[in-house]
């Protein structure tokens, strides 16, 4: 058996070769409080107005990921990201990454930029509040299913 490589207590397998190789450990070998939080993308319409929809949906995602939802929104300062955006601040359990649009470099195209960044950044999942014909969030749905990420859509008439 060749000599170990690394530290005794490294996350190392033994190949049938005899070599190691890292291995990177599983949710199930993690203690609850070293998982990562759920990275859930927040994207909705700016006339949204059905709060306890937006706080019901975020809720229930909290119940599925009690290691914590991390929600990363546009900053909008009125319709579905203000709502998330103030049920994250006092809910326990989530914590918050705002992504403001720079409207004074980007001009109209701040929004489908800042959005657009978001999903490069990657989630886990998008939830999705949709209200009328929203471009910016239906623009944004689309580039997070193109991105493989799971979308789950709440709509308003």
């Amino acid at each position: 058996m060749p000599p170990l490589r690394g530290p005794v207590d490294s996350p190392a397998t033994l190949r049938s070769s005899g070599s190691y190789r890292a291995r990177r450990p599983s949710a199930v070998d993690l203690e609850p409080a070293m998982r990562q939080p759920f990275r859930l993308l927040l994207t909705g319409s700016h006339t949204w107005d059905d709060t306890h929809i937006i706080e019901h949906a975020l809720a229930m995602m909290l119940t599925h990921h009690p290691e914590g939802v991390l929600l990363v929104h546009g900053a909008c300062p009125r319709g579905a990201d203000a709502i998330a955006a103030a049920y994250a601040d006092r809910a326990p359990g989530y914590h918050s990454e705002a992504h403001a649009a720079d409207w004074r470099r980007h001009g109209r195209a701040a929004g489908h930029l800042r959005n657009a960044e978001m999903v490069t950044l990657g989630a886990d999942g998008c939830a999705a509040f949709l209200r009328g014909d929203s471009p910016g969030t239906t623009a944004t749905i689309r580039l997070a299913k193109a991105a493989g990420i799971p979308v789950w859509l709440h709509k308003q008439p």
